[in-house]
């Protein structure tokens, strides 16, 4: 599925499912395709699934133009360790932009991992309305 661009991921540390709230903000550094949204689990979410949200921001700190990639229920009583993912059409995503995760309906316990596969478009330097070469 990768073949033609490097894999490549963004980890964050563990977090809580517990409260809503931002969990991973990942900013742009390369041109690049989101493959797939995926999340492990460390405590099992209880009562209610976790419902984590990938979305895509254009301009860093600004909701304004913001765009769901996706999102991933994590069920009740997922076993610790178990990879949650949604593979998605690949999305193509300048450099300068953000990606945000947030836990969008929350557990009574539940911690984990938040992740994005994706590969960086070798062609990003010549195709950027976002990079400016330095003198």
């Amino acid at each position: 599925m990768y073949d033609y661009k490097s894999p490549q991921v963004v980890v964050k540390s563990s977090m809580s499912f517990t409260s809503a709230a931002t969990i991973l903000t990942y900013s742009i550094e390369r041109s690049s395709d989101v493959y797939s949204l995926r999340a492990v689990v460390y405590t099992a979410p209880t009562v209610t699934a976790t419902v984590l949200t990938y979305t895509y921001q254009p301009t860093p700190g600004s909701s304004t133009g913001a765009v769901v990639l996706g999102t991933i229920t994590i069920p009740v009583a997922t076993a610790i360790g178990k990879v949650v993912y949604k593979d998605i059409k690949p999305v193509s995503l300048p450099e300068g932009g953000e990606i945000i995760v947030a836990v969008s309906t929350t557990s009574t316990a539940g911690a984990g991992q938040a992740y994005i596969i994706f590969g960086e478009d070798p062609e990003c330097n010549s195709a950027s309305p976002n990079l400016i070469a330095s003198a």
